[in-house]
């Protein structure tokens, strides 16, 4: 599996208009091997809950083949819906961006 994070940028009001996009991106996402999509939100203004159900929908794609959702850069709005839905019990959040952890080679190497 490809260590690296693939970055989707959504803008604007995530809702079912952008579901067809953003299924495509997760499928290039899990083609390319990723080992986490990076959901950047710094440009998401709101959430409906189509775009939740999408949010849900990638996060089971993602599981099946071993790969994390993490969503950054999240707004007020955007955290107070994933803890009215409990959601925010199931994916990784942060209000900042997200740096992936840069790999380490051993000691003994």
């Amino acid at each position: 599996m490809n260590q690296d994070a693939y970055r989707i940028q959504p803008k604007g009001f995530f809702n079912a208009s952008q579901a067809s996009s953003f299924r495509a991106e997760i499928q290039k996402a899990i083609e390319a091997s990723a080992a986490m999509v990076v959901l950047d939100c710094q440009d998401i203004n709101q959430i409906d809950s189509s775009g939740l159900g999408e949010l849900i929908l990638a996060y089971k794609s993602l599981q099946k083949v071993d790969a994390k959702l993490i969503l950054c850069s999240i707004n007020e709005q955007v955290e107070i819906l994933l803890s009215m839905t409990g959601t925010n019990e199931i994916f990784e959040a942060y209000r900042t961006p997200f740096s992936p952890p840069s790999q380490t080679e051993d000691a003994g190497e």
